[in-house]
């Protein structure tokens, strides 16, 4: 039995740039391989799936010549759109509600292969500052949680359709995962979003006595899942939570699930934080310091399994029980 041909979804032009098979001519029109410098063809027929295949003996994997190219071919198209200042646009969905971003606003370079202090970034957009605003992950996630928690917008491309080649530059970003894709927003300055001023934030709720807060979250013009506290509203859906501060969940009832989070402090105190979710609607969160380990508790009555309990009665009791 004959071994199946492989099926390539990237080569190079016959100017040396990127090209995936979507956006190649059929035959052979000067293409490449990354790896041997080998001629290939783009086979474009009305069988088998678009691909590109090597016009002599092969040693090169897709996997590897996607890898070697891929990347690039992706800098490459938002580095034009950023000079001829074209958006790159990016959905996501918080709760019910559906967004879109612009990942090239206020961007000044794009880099790929970037070191960072939260790891190497596949692809970084890069700011005024100098620093990453948004990360395109390509070859690996494993950084995903350092950079999302750091308050950087991460897009984690479909890796079989961008190793296939299957797609434009709009495609892409259509049907990959954003996480974070709140800081691409056009936010009221009052709305705090970002996850260090949020958890130094919730840290403060519980800086002096009595050591407790807790509150429902509530509504703000567009957006839901907001809580005031002094002069700062700040933004905690589901989504924000989990990035921000994290936490175990534990589903205590058919209709209650509780995300707990311990932040231990220098002075040998802990924080503890909760977000509660009630009859898959209704949220609140509540903070609480304990003066030493030991005395951290969360225990839930078979009252609040009762139907007519709202979830600022969850939150009270894990602030003051």
């Amino acid at each position: 039995m004959s071994t199946p041909e492989p099926m390539y979804g990237w080569a190079l032009d016959a100017q040396g740039r990127p090209i995936p098979i979507a956006a190649a001519t059929r035959g052979a029109q000067g293409y490449r391989c990354p790896i041997c410098n080998g001629a290939m063809i783009a086979r474009k027929g009305d069988v088998k799936q678009h691909h590109f295949a090597h016009e002599s003996l092969y040693h090169c994997t897709p996997e590897n010549v996607a890898a070697v190219i891929a990347g690039k071919w992706l800098v490459m198209q938002l580095a034009q759109r950023m000079v001829l200042k074209k958006s790159a646009m990016v959905g996501w969905a918080l709760g019910d509600r559906s967004f879109e971003g612009d990942i090239l606003k206020d961007v000044i370079a794009i880099v790929e292969n970037h070191e960072t202090e939260h790891g190497k970034a596949d692809i970084a957009l890069i700011g005024a500052n100098g620093k990453p605003k948004t990360v395109i992950n390509v070859t690996s996630t494993d950084a995903t949680s350092a950079f999302a928690s750091h308050g950087i917008t991460v897009i984690n491309p479909p890796i079989d359709v961008f190793r296939s080649g299957q797609m434009d530059l709009d495609g892409l970003l259509k049907a990959s995962e954003v996480i974070g894709g709140w800081r691409l927003l056009n936010i009221d300055g009052e709305l705090q979003t970002e996850p260090i001023k949020l958890r130094e934030i919730l840290q403060r709720m519980v800086t002096y006595p009595p050591f407790q807060f807790w509150g429902k979250l509530g509504v703000e013009g567009p957006y839901t899942d907001v809580i005031r506290f002094g002069e700062h509203l700040l933004w905690l859906s589901p989504e924000i939570w989990q990035v921000t501060v994290g936490g175990s969940i534990n589903r205590l009832g058919p209709e209650l699930v509780v995300t707990i989070q311990e932040w231990p402090q220098d002075n040998g105190s802990v924080v503890v934080l909760f977000y509660v979710v009630l009859r898959d609607k209704e949220r609140a969160i509540a903070v609480r310091r304990f003066a030493h380990p030991d005395e951290v508790h969360a225990r839930l009555s078979a009252a609040f399994r009762m139907r007519q309990v709202t979830v600022e009665d969850v939150a009270r009791w894990l602030a003051t029980s």
